[in-house]
Formats: C-alpha cells, sequence, structure tokens
C-alpha cells in the first residue's frame, strides 16, 4: 500500500477501527494510517467520551482552599489545620488507614473577646464596660461542601457532627469562604 494524502487521510477518518487508544481523535488515526491499518468503524466510537470536567471553583477542595485562605488571616482565629482523612495501600500488600472517619476538614480555635467591667470608687455612679485584652477560646470543626450543591455529608460525617453537637463544639457546614466569614462572625459574637 502506497502513502495516503493528508487529506485523504481526513476522510478516511471513520473507518478506522481505534482498539486499544483511550480516545477517537485525529492524531490516532494519523499514526494508524501509517502503519496501514484500515477497517470499517461503528457509527460511534467504541472508546467512551470524556466526562465533562466540573470547574475547579465548585470543587470541595477548592472550597476547602478558599476556607483555609479566610481563616489564617482572620484576627479572630489563633490556629487553624487542614485534616486530611483516608487510607493507603501499598503494593506488598499492606493496608493504612489515617485521620478519623467522618472527620470535619478543617478545625480551628477562634478568640472569644471578653469585656471588663470597671467600677467606680463611688458608688453612686455607673460601671464602665469596655473591651479586654483577654478571650475565650473556642474549637470549631469546619466541613467543606462542593459549591454547585452536589456534595452530600457521608454517614460517618453526619455521626462526627452528632458527636460535635452532643459536646456543643460549633460544626459549620460550608460551601464558600462567604458563608464561613459570617458563621464565624456569629461564633465571635457568641451568638
Amino acid at each position: 500500500m502506497g502513502t495516503r494524502s493528508p487529506a485523504k487521510m481526513e476522510t478516511d477518518f471513520n473507518s478506522l477501527v481505534l482498539a486499544g487508544y483511550s480516545t477517537c481523535n485525529k492524531s490516532n488515526a494519523a499514526v494508524l494510517f501509517r502503519k496501514e491499518i484500515t477497517m470499517s468503524l461503528p457509527q460511534e466510537c467504541p472508546v467512551g467520551k470524556p466526562k465533562k470536567k466540573t470547574p475547579k471553583k465548585n470543587l470541595e477542595a477548592h472550597v476547602v482552599r478558599e476556607c483555609l485562605a479566610f481563616l489564617k488571616q482572620s484576627p479572630d482565629v489563633l490556629y487553624v489545620e487542614r485534616r486530611n482523612t483516608g487510607a493507603v495501600q501499598f503494593q506488598d500488600g499492606g493496608f493504612i488507614r489515617f485521620g478519623s472517619k467522618g472527620a470535619a476538614d478543617i478545625w480551628c480555635l477562634v478568640k472569644i473577646g471578653l469585656m471588663e467591667m470597671i467600677l467606680p470608687a463611688n458608688e453612686d455612679a455607673g460601671y464602665i464596660s469596655r473591651p479586654s485584652d483577654s478571650y475565650l477560646v473556642r474549637h470549631v470543626e469546619v466541613e467543606a461542601k462542593r459549591a454547585d450543591g452536589k456534595g452530600r455529608q457521608s454517614a460517618d460525617q453526619k455521626k462526627f457532627q452528632e458527636f460535635c453537637d452532643s459536646h456543643r463544639i460549633p460544626y459549620i457546614l460550608v460551601t464558600s469562604a462567604d458563608e464561613l466569614k459570617s458563621k464565624i462572625a456569629a461564633i465571635v459574637l457568641d451568638e
């Protein structure tokens, strides 16, 4: 067989079998033509169409990054940590689980400001209150979910939330950093 021209390769593209290739595209067809493999193709490519990619801004990882960035720069947050959970299986058959099942994505320590009450020497005068340099510290759990609304809590995550609720630990479920800002502000104001 002689070599085909690029124009002929273009017209014969639909007459190839692309078995073993992960996608159907013209560059694969050109490789097959050079190897002189031609056969009849079914109407649809046997290899599945690529899945539509979810925009990065909607993914849970993006929401977690935004929330971490907000918490790290917030003056009301003393400490913040990303909590990774999961498991790894090694080639030799070993298996290691890390983190606690269902634990929230982020935990942080939030300052709750206190007010000082200054009593005057004269009992007839009223007292004065002002913000104190002292504060209470509140442990807060933050679970991030996809911004497009498709993220759902697993049974383990719901169980962890129930644990937090029963021990009066604030558990915040958010889909954006803006939502987290308002919920942290409510905790700081002790609402």
